[in-house]
């Protein structure tokens, strides 16, 4: 610490989990912050499963833009707005200072509320004729198909319950939950309100250590849980292979160069060695040995790469049956897509510093792929 930078107060900071799970972040990113919607909404329901939301509005606020010229199914007298989930990448909280104390309350989800039009699909499905249904004549004999499908694999069943199909019948299965609706100045919101303080005076033990505690702080993805503690193949957080290790789970992908300019201190013989503990590398770049779940889609896409300098998300998924969504976190990650070609390439330029001073360590790097 700096002698002219001060520590000037120690702030106690409360964590309160008894709104755990129950406190959601709504967003209206199709209004700006100076127009905000005129009133509270007049109704509310959610699926809380699958973190689904919608608010219903008065639809005739505005009467300059309301249409009572349009078609019946047209004139809603509700603005029905729907939840959309964003992506977590990080862990996040709501703080709020009390008498020098900081409370925080982990959010469970982020959502943004759009415009739902599903009462227009809905309108024009009721408007189909039952000419244009396809209709079944139970006294028509018709010729039977049979066909015998192999059993899915755990991959192809993955894939299959990832599908959009398969999220839209989960979705529709779940049975909407309607909830109260509160203005902020109520009494029973002061209420609710104090939830979000906490007196217990207990020390929080954690039992991550420093190193793992800065890696649980690292943005996250989707598929990764809030509780998982980093890969620990290294068991010594102080030595090089761990610090050399957190930086390429950092950067997710790296070059010789770059790892001996963060580790100035240590010689390129050194980080040469510790490589083989850590890394693999492909065409110039250094990449984390990868042991969870993720790691046969890391593995299938270096493959991929070190044969060829691009590569085709598409080809990818029907080639080895991988789960789609995974696959294209894993390319965004390390590599970056041309619009054009719709094809994949490695990030940073090749570096072949490694190849030419460490040519045996390098061919071990590279062996480990396959």
């Amino acid at each position: 610490m700096e002698e002219n930078d001060p520590i000037i107060a120690e702030i106690p900071v409360h964590l309160v989990e008894t709104q755990r799970g129950k406190l959601h972040l709504i967003q209206y990113p199709l209004r700006p912050s100076y127009r905000p919607m005129p009133t509270a909404p007049q109704k509310a329901r959610l699926k809380p499963q699958n973190r689904i939301l919608q608010l219903d509005y008065d639809g005739r606020l505005s009467a300059q833009n309301y249409d009572r010229d349009a078609e019946e199914y047209l004139q809603q007298r509700y603005l029905r707005l729907q939840s959309s989930q964003v992506k977590e990448q990080s862990n996040y909280a709501i703080g709020v200072l009390r008498q020098g104390q900081l409370h925080l309350t982990p959010l469970h989800s982020v959502l943004q509320m759009r415009p739902s039009l599903l009462h227009i699909d809905n309108a024009v499905e009721e408007e189909l004729s039952d000419e244009e249904k396809e209709m079944v004549d139970d006294t028509q004999v018709k010729q039977v198909q049979f066909e015998f499908k192999k059993k899915h694999g755990e991959r192809s069943m993955k894939a299959l319950q990832n599908s959009y199909q398969h999220k839209k019948q989960q979705i529709n299965a779940e049975r909407w939950k309607d909830l109260s609706i509160f203005e902020q100045s109520n009494e029973h919101t002061l209420d609710e309100f104090e939830n979000f303080f906490s007196e217990r005076e207990d020390t929080i033990v954690s039992e991550l250590s420093p190193s793992e505690y800065l890696h649980a702080l690292k943005y996250r993805h989707a598929n990764v849980k809030i509780d998982e503690k980093p890969i620990e193949s290294i068991q010594n957080a102080s030595t090089l292979s761990q610090r050399v290790l957190q930086a390429l789970q950092t950067d997710r992908i790296s070059t010789f160069s770059r790892i001996c300019a963060i580790f100035s201190d240590q010689s390129a013989e050194e980080i040469a060695q510790t490589l083989l503990e850590v890394a693999i590398a492909v065409r110039g770049r250094l990449f984390p040995k990868c042991l969870d779940e993720k790691a046969h889609i890391q593995n299938v896409i270096l493959q991929n790469f070190d044969r060829r300098r691009a590569i085709s998300r598409e080809i990818l998924n029907e080639k080895y049956d991988l789960d789609p969504d995974e696959a294209k976190e894993c390319l965004k990650e390390i590599a970056s897509l041309d619009p054009k070609t719709r094809s994949w390439s490695l990030k940073l330029e090749r570096d072949d510093t490694l190849s030419n001073d460490f040519p045996e360590i390098s061919r071990q790097l590279a062996e480990m792929l396959i």
